[in-house]
């Protein structure tokens, strides 16, 4: 049996954070597509046309995905029902419209719910809005590893690993899904382990070519003035991915690719 192998990243925010996410695949594992989630999708200037030119080549000639994250972050289940479908719909209208407009009809069909929250209500939103597959997660550190996609609910997709601890946690969280399981859902968060990040930031406000670009620019850089650098995750990261690819019958897949093998 061939073990299905998903890396989910959450929380690309804006054209550097994907940037950074896709040269580092690119440049190292150029073989693995990725399921991204958009999140911040209403500002033009976080989202230009040659952003939009370089998603589309990456869904067309390395097979990535790209999926919704809401338009702001919110706590979902917090919200009036108004607001949920506001946050959810304009969130996958604006990724369709800036695809669209680069030449290609893409469809959305997995969402992934910030800080993993959801209730009946948000899942109902996404039904009516053609999404196939919900994406969540326990918060906590300790949460249960999912083995196999929940097949009798798709709008409750866990994840089997959220790179949080030790390399050695990732390995063991790995071999347990391949020892057991069928499909090992890797979510990552790499918008928060950008080498030298703020200097990028700092980059930013003098790239500013608005009033509110340069308001964003500088909240983002006073956030992140404090926080050390977490380079060492994406160490972890080529470690981690070294130890799958010594297994054999592994394939990896996004959710998207889940509907066509169904």
């Amino acid at each position: 049996m061939v073990l299905n192998i998903i890396i989910r990243v959450d929380d690309i925010c804006d054209q550097y954070d994907f940037y950074n996410l896709k040269n580092w695949f690119i440049s190292n594992y150029p073989q693995i597509p990725i399921s991204f989630y958009i999140t911040d999708s209403q500002y033009s200037y976080k989202w230009r046309k040659e952003v939009w030119n370089i998603i589309k080549d990456i869904i067309i000639n390395y097979k990535w995905e790209v999926g919704g994250h809401t338009r702001n972050h919110y706590h979902l289940p917090d919200l009036s029902n108004d607001k949920i479908k506001d946050e959810i719909v304009d969130n996958i209208r604006d990724i369709h419209k800036g695809l669209k407009f680069v030449g290609i009809d893409y469809k959305i069909t997995s969402f992934a719910y910030p800080y993993g929250e959801f209730d009946d209500r948000v899942k109902k939103i996404l039904k009516e809005n053609g999404i196939i597959h919900g994406l969540t997660y326990d918060s906590n550190e300790i949460y249960k590893s999912l083995l196999t996609i929940p097949g009798e609910n798709l709008y409750e997709i866990g994840i089997s690993c959220n790179a949080l601890n030790s390399i050695d946690d990732w390995n063991s969280r790995f071999k347990e899904v391949y020892e057991n399981g069928n499909t090992y859902i890797l979510c990552l968060h790499t918008s928060h382990w950008i080498k030298g990040r703020n200097r990028e930031n700092f980059k930013r406000i003098f790239k500013s070519k608005s009033i509110r670009e340069l308001f964003m620019s500088v909240r983002r850089f006073t956030q992140y003035l404090f926080k050390k650098s977490s380079t060492v995750m994406w160490e972890y990261l080529k470690k981690h991915l070294e130890f799958i690819l010594n297994c054999s019958n592994i394939q990896f897949i996004t959710f998207k690719d889940l509907i066509t093998t169904d």
